[in-house]
């Protein structure tokens, strides 16, 4: 069903938020044994990384409320879109019984 994409949706994220984590790691580990990597370089690539998981993150986390959005807003023009209904009106008279109207 569509809620149970939306709730796992997020965490998939966060697991590939992850494993780029774990990528970065494994290469310069490598790598900066040879080449020699400087702590700046490893907290840039570590930023590039947040800044490219971090909005796909907060939109996975609003998209089960986009849902709702969508499903009541499809709701709110059906309504809109119903026929209403008038009851009929004998001649538009008030007639007076008895002292009440």
């Amino acid at each position: 069903s569509v809620a149970l994409d939306a709730l796992f949706l997020r965490p998939a994220m966060s697991l590939l938020k992850l494993l780029g984590y774990a990528v970065l790691m494994t290469y310069f580990g490598y790598r900066g044994l040879s080449i020699g990597i400087t702590a700046g370089t490893m907290y840039a690539f570590i930023q590039y990384i947040n800044r490219l998981f971090d909005p796909l993150i907060e939109v996975t986390q609003n998209f089960s409320t986009l849902q709702t959005s969508m499903v009541s807003a499809g709701r709110v023009f059906a309504l809109i879109d119903e026929r209403t209904y008038e009851p009929l009106q004998e001649n538009g008279q008030a007639k007076v019984k008895d002292g009440t109207i």
